[in-house]
This record gives C-alpha cells, sequence and structure tokens, in this order.
C-alpha cells in the first residue's frame, strides 16, 4: 500500500480502503467477461450435447434437458384437487410433490452433465494420487486401503441409542418420505417375537465393518488394538437383546483374533466387504452355534462338494471413486473362492423346503451374485450349507439390511406364500453400519393373500376371477386384483402412465455397481384390453452407468414389454433394488420390465 497524501495517516488510509478495491475499466470488463463465459459454457455445451444425443437416437426429445423445468410438476395438480381431504393435507401432499420433481430434476442434470464427465476422473485423480483425499462417500486410508465413509461414521459418531442422536436421525428424513425408525430394537424385538411364536429361532449376526476390525489401516493408533473397534452404544445394544431373549452370534472378536494370530487381512483393500478366508470361518462359527443353540431335525447329508476359484477384480469402493482407468493407484484384487457345488456336480441350489432360512445383505452376496464381481456360488449362505452339509433356504438384498429381507418375506407371507413353513431357525444377517444409518421399520409378519381393489367389494379370493368376467384379460393374466399378475411363460406388450416410481441413486454414491427401481403404472392396455394397473421392477443401473430407465418421472407415458418376475428373481431379486413405501403395494406380485423403443 502506497501512502496517500490525502490522509493524515496510513492507518486512517487504511482504514478507508478495507472492502474497496479499484479495477481498471478495461480489466473489469474483461474479468465480467470471463465470469460469464463460464458459468454459460456449461449448460450451453449440455444444450449441444443433448441435441446430437436426440440426432443420434439416444434421447427421445429434441428439447434439451434443462428445459425440463419448464414442465408441469407431475404429481402437484392430482395432491391439490384430490378430494375429501383437508385444504392443509393437500397442500402439503402438493408440496412434497413439488420438492420430489425439483429434487428429480437436480439429480438428472448431475447425472448427465457432459461437463462433470470430463473433468471428474482427472480431477479425482489429483486428489486421489497426490492428495489422499476421496469424495463424499470414499476416505482413504493408510497404504491402498480405501474406507465407505459410513462405516467410518458408524465407529467414530457419537452412540446411535443417544436419545438425542435418535431424536436428530428421526428428524433427518426427506421431506418427500417417512421419518426412518432409528432404534433397531424394537423391529429386532418384535420379529423375534413373531418367530417365537410359530416356533423359530431368531438368530441375530450384525456383521463387523472395515473400521471395525482393521481400524489400523485407517489410522496408525490403533496399530496393537486387540478388540473390535464398536461404536459406544453397541456393547449395550447386544446386551438389550440377550435379556430380551434374542440369539446373538457376534463374530467381530473372532475376526480381530484371527487377524492377530495369522497375521492376514480379513477385509478386501479396495472394497467395502471382507476376504472370502474370513467369510468362510465365520461360517464355520456360525455352523457350530446353530447346533448348539438351535434343535434341528435329523437329515441326511447332503453331499456338497467344494472347488477354490481365483477370482481378480476392482472393489467397489474403488469404483466409486470413479478414477480414470489408466495410471490409477488403486488396482484389482486377487482372492480364492471356495466354489459350493450339489453331488451332482451343479452349482448350489437354495432349498425354500429348509428348515433354515437366512436373511442377509451384500455381506452374503459378495461371492455369490454374480453382478457384484466376485463370483458364484461362494457366499456366506453357500458356505454355512457347505459347513453343516444340509439344505438352507435364503433371501438375501444387497443393501438396506435393516429392512430389506424382512420386507421381501412380509411381501411373499402377505401374497399368500409363507417362506416359513417347515423353519426352525432364520438367521437374520445385516453390516453394523445399518445400526447407524438405517431404517428400522416394523414390518409384521400377516400370513394370507390381499386382494386389493375386490376386498373392498367384499369377495373372497376365490371370487376375485370370476367377478372379472370371462374374456376380460388374455390368458397371459389372472385377475385376481386390480393389478397385473402374468402367468408362467407369458411376456405382454402394454403402455401405461407412471403413477409413482422410486429413484435410481447416483452413481459412485452407493458401492453397488446396479441398482432396480419399482415403477407403479396405471391405465395399463396393449390398445386390446385395459388392464387397469401394474408394479414392475426395471434396471436403472447397470456396472456404475444409468439407463433410461433412471430418467423416468411421474407422469411419463411409457410403453415396456412385462414378463414374471418369478422367471426372472433368480437373477435379479438379491440386487440392489429400491421399492415403493406403500402398504398396498408391497403385496402386489410384480412384473419383470423391458422398455420398448420410442416409436
Amino acid at each position: 500500500m502506497t501512502n496517500n497524501p490525502k490522509y493524515s495517516s496510513r492507518e486512517a488510509q487504511a482504514m478507508a480502503e478495507i472492502g474497496q478495491t479499484t479495477i481498471r475499466p478495461g480489466l473489469a470488463r474483461l474479468l465480467t467477461m470471463v465470469f460469464l463465459f463460464a458459468i454459460g459454457i456449461v449448460p450451453l455445451t449440455q444444450q449441444v450435447a443433448d441435441i446430437r444425443d436426440w440426432q443420434a437416437g439416444r434421447r427421445a426429445s429434441p428439447r434439451p434437458q434443462c428445459y425440463d423445468i419448464f414442465r408441469n410438476p407431475p404429481g402437484v395438480a392430482p395432491a391439490i384437487a384430490q378430494k375429501g381431504m383437508p385444504l392443509v393435507r393437500r397442500v402439503i401432499a402438493a408440496n412434497r410433490a413439488l420438492m420430489r420433481a425439483m429434487r428429480a430434476y437436480e439429480e438428472q442434470l448431475e447425472n448427465d452433465s457432459v461437463v462433470d464427465g470430463w473433468v471428474r476422473a482427472p480431477t479425482q485423480y489429483i486428489l486421489t494420487r497426490w492428495l489422499g483425499a476421496g469424495n463424499d462417500k470414499t476416505y482413504c486410508g493408510r497404504g491402498e486401503w480405501l474406507f465407505y465413509r459410513p462405516d467410518i461414521d458408524y465407529v467414530i459418531n457419537h452412540g446411535f441409542l443417544e436419545k438425542g442422536v435418535m431424536a436428530r436421525r428421526a428428524a433427518s428424513g426427506p421431506e418427500t418420505a417417512a421419518a426412518p425408525q432409528p432404534d433397531p430394537r424394537p423391529a429386532i424385538i418384535a420379529f423375534n417375537t413373531e418367530l417365537a411364536a410359530r416356533g423359530i429361532r431368531l438368530i441375530l449376526m450384525p456383521t463387523p465393518v472395515k473400521p471395525v476390525i482393521h481400524p489400523e489401516k485407517f489410522a496408525a493408533g490403533f496399530e496393537n488394538a486387540k478388540s473390535p473397534v464398536q461404536n459406544s452404544s453397541y456393547r449395550n445394544f447386544i446386551k438389550g437383546l440377550e435379556s430380551a431373549g434374542v440369539l446373538v452370534f457376534d463374530p467381530a472378536q473372532m475376526l480381530v483374533g484371527d487377524k492377530l494370530e495369522n497375521k492376514g487381512d480379513q477385509f478386501l483393500a479396495g472394497d467395502t466387504h471382507w476376504r472370502p478366508e474370513a467369510m468362510e470361518l465365520c461360517a464355520r462359527l456360525l455352523s457350530g452355534f446353530i447346533k448348539q443353540n438351535v434343535h434341528l431335525a435329523t437329515e441326511p447329508m447332503v453331499g456338497y462338494t467344494s472347488a477354490g476359484t481365483n477370482i481378480v477384480q476392482r472393489g467397489d469402493i474403488v469404483a466409486m471413486l470413479r478414477l480414470p482407468e489408466r495410471g490409477e493407484k488403486y488396482g484389482a484384487e486377487n482372492v480364492c473362492i471356495r466354489q459350493i457345488f450339489e453331488p451332482d456336480g451343479r452349482p448350489w441350489q437354495s432349498s425354500k423346503e429348509a428348515d433354515i432360512l437366512v436373511l442377509g445383505d451384500s455381506f452374503a452376496n459378495v461371492y455369490s451374485l454374480t453382478a457384484m464381481g466376485w463370483g458364484a456360488n461362494a457366499g456366506l449362505v453357500e458356505q454355512l450349507s457347505y459347513e453343516m452339509d444340509r439344505k438352507i433356504d435364503r433371501i438375501t438384498v444387497n443393501d438396506n439390511g435393516a429392512w430389506a429381507a424382512r420386507e421381501q418375506l412380509m411381501r411373499e407371507l402377505a401374497g399368500g406364500k409363507d417362506r416359513l413353513v417347515g423353519k426352525r431357525a432364520v438367521i437374520w444377517q445385516f453390516a453394523v453400519r445399518e445400526l447407524t444409518e438405517g431404517d428400522w421399520k416394523i414390518l409384521p409378519l400377516r400370513p394370507g393373500l390381499l386382494v386389493v381393489g375386490f376386498a373392498e367389494a367384499g369377495l373372497p379370493a376365490e371370487a376375485a376371477s370370476a367377478q372379472a368376467g370371462p374374456g376380460s384379460l388374455p390368458p397371459a393374466t389372472t385377475a385376481l386384483s386390480k393389478f397385473i399378475k402374468l402367468s408362467a411363460g407369458s411376456k405382454l406388450n402394454i403402455s401405461g402412465t407412471i403413477k409413482t416410481v422410486t429413484r435410481a441413486p447416483r452413481p459412485g454414491s452407493v458401492p453397488y455397481a446396479d441398482h432396480i427401481i419399482t415403477v407403479h403404472l396405471a391405465n395399463v392396455s396393449d390398445n386390446t384390453n385395459d388392464y387397469g394397473q401394474a408394479l414392475v421392477y426395471l434396471m436403472s443401473m447397470t456396472n456404475h452407468v444409468l439407463t433410461k430407465a433412471a430418467g423416468l418421472r411421474v407422469g411419463d407415458t411409457v410403453s415396456m414389454r412385462l414378463r414374471p418376475w418369478s422367471e426372472v428373481s433368480t437373477k435379479y431379486e438379491r440386487i440392489n433394488r429400491t421399492d415403493l413405501d406403500d402398504p398396498e403395494l408391497l403385496v402386489q406380485e410384480p412384473c419383470w420390465g423391458e422398455l420398448l423403443p420410442d416409436k
């Protein structure tokens, strides 16, 4: 600062010039032009890219995506016009519909951004390779170890049973959905009580996440840790459940002991999941725990066989960083999985007639579900079945271990398929991160067929198809409700209007490469017959890339080919899926859908 003679002192000059910068007019104009160019080039580039995608047949509309903001927000007008509801509730419902539309619009812009695709990978590479920084879902540990942020949060956050923590979590849900249930104990105890009433023992298996077993790979201060590093509420949580009569199989200390004794890693360095050796150890110990605590029927040994196979794969956390393919720091890992086979040489198969049912998440699927990239028929359930040499049933769904598998069980029970018949034990496996971030809904087990629509008229289930009238539906369908139910082997090309649809996650925001959305269709027809409604599953993300179905919105008219879900469920039922949070829809039989090309 040069001394200006019009001020009495340098202090007076400094006080006068604080908050004031003098710029020459030419420089000011140049900076303004650079600023306007910087903020204008991004949407302009995106519009050009959208038009080129339309010309190439990759978009249905020539209108660039950014102009979707001028569309009438779907769901707002119907919510306001809904009859029989107080005005305040209608306004709240319309506001939620508007917020859903705004959030979907913002997410779609971010997902499809061309400029983001250009700059994200090299920028992330610089941050990760040279500065040791991850992203909003990933932490870089020591060496080449990566950690999933929710796993770290589980360890370092306040106790999940503290009243203040639960209150904040209950209030943290999105405005467009019901508030999450933060306390896991009521749901677990209620589930245990319902199973006990049917003579079934529940075995809870909270599965440790990577920082619980390997804190030393994140912070050097834990180099000599001899016990699992759990959330501060974990011990009281386990004691409370055991006092309520819940059997708990906790493998955390066993894995730490094996790590210290054998000097071996229990988890994959670049993935959220455990190594196959750790999983096989848990299966062996769980087998002994079941035999000790559950009276099982005496059955002849099945005679399963096994074979080792090497798998080379990049971890799911590495994929979440979305680094460029060349020059990345975190490479593929090599593991040897133990694949399990039936006595006749076929890959291991689950059995719905077995007296043990496993409910689980991705920790049970990781070496079993081909889509996860770590091999097949070598997961936790297969290993447990091999160790016990007896058939086992399973319902395992990636993500949402607090409720997803239970919800699928509830859906089958409510739909008339009692999956618990003949069961003597249910093992409920979930990642412990669910204790701090899961939605612990109480999902009652209510066996019996629920017929929506015809039940309102007081008709029994047997009379449903008769009420529909002869010829009202083609042979491919039956009419047990207002919803399409496809018969085995049938396919049906239909069009319909999207009434509600779930959202696909942003690629890189979850440690799963694939995702399935749920669509509730109304005004379903094939230009000849009117079918009413349909509940449809659609693939929304494949190998971290969103599909066309991920862009569907409420109010869109779509054409698709429907198939019975039962025909593809073996392939898709364990993939991460977002269901509609509607009790009526949860008990409807879904279809599998594939979008047809636009006409």
